[in-house]
């Protein structure tokens, strides 16, 4: 039986996290599948292994994935192979409806983030600015209502540089703002960006925000009834403004 598109379907999601590493590597030696990787992704294991294709694919591992995206959401096996195609995976197991959805950080260096990432999906790199109007304002509306409600109004959403970034789906690390990072300079000089950023744009609300694009970092945070947008530079590892 296949999924939608010809592809086959996904298992539910209960079993994509139930492989450990001795399972996943028996699996794949059954299978005959050859995949060369830094680090075994024991959360995806479980997609190839618990119904998916058949087929048994070779991937080959580079040195430079993570300035490339080659999770194609028409071939399962790239979103199994590449570390930088999970959050393409996990958007599989959600509904097309709302257009967004939220996860908790599985960092165990991070027990306070969530993220909120947009239900659709293409090859590449994401970038939020490709959303129409329509998802935009209905996807910053979300993700500003979900900070309220964990952090009051010490929230704050960051968006990392293209070159920053670990994966090619586009996401918002939701978290609280950490005291004194604004007007100082502060990725810059915490070492997270080459440059310093910009003096902050203020918007009346979630309906305001426009993600700049180009693969720039930004991130927003409450100022009375307003809220500040800091646009910075493709390497800043905006997140660094939140706590962990």
């Amino acid at each position: 039986m296949e999924g939608s598109g010809g592809r086959p379907p996904l298992p539910p999601k209960r079993l994509r996290r139930s492989f450990d590493v001795a399972s996943m590597k028996e699996c794949m030696a059954n299978r005959g599948t050859q995949i060369v990787l830094p680090v075994v992704v024991v959360a995806l294991a479980g997609f190839l292994c618990a119904g998916g294709t058949s087929q048994s694919p070779t991937v080959v591992f580079t040195p430079d994935y993570q300035s490339r995206c080659p999770c194609d959401h028409s071939v399962a096996e790239t979103l199994l192979a590449y570390p930088q195609c999970s959050l393409c995976l996990e958007s599989e197991f959600h509904p097309p409806f709302p257009p967004y959805f939220f996860v908790q950080d599985i960092n165990p260096t991070k027990p306070n983030r969530w993220l909120i990432l947009p239900k659709a999906h293409d090859k590449g790199m994401q970038n939020l600015s490709d959303l129409s109007t329509d998802v935009s304002s209905e996807f910053w509306a979300a993700a500003v209502r979900k900070a309220e409600e964990v952090w009051g109004n010490r929230w704050g959403l960051a968006v990392n540089g293209e070159l920053a970034r670990s994966q090619c789906h586009a996401h918002v690390h939701i978290g609280k703002l950490l005291d004194g990072v604004e007007g100082k300079g502060f990725l810059f000089k915490a070492g997270r960006s080459r440059i310093p950023g910009k003096a902050p744009i203020t918007v009346a609300g979630p309906d305001s925000i426009k993600a700049p694009g180009k693969g720039a970092a930004f991130w927003i945070h409450p100022v009375g009834k307003k809220l500040h947008l800091h646009v910075e530079d493709v390497s800043a590892a905006a997140e660094s403004v939140l706590m962990r």
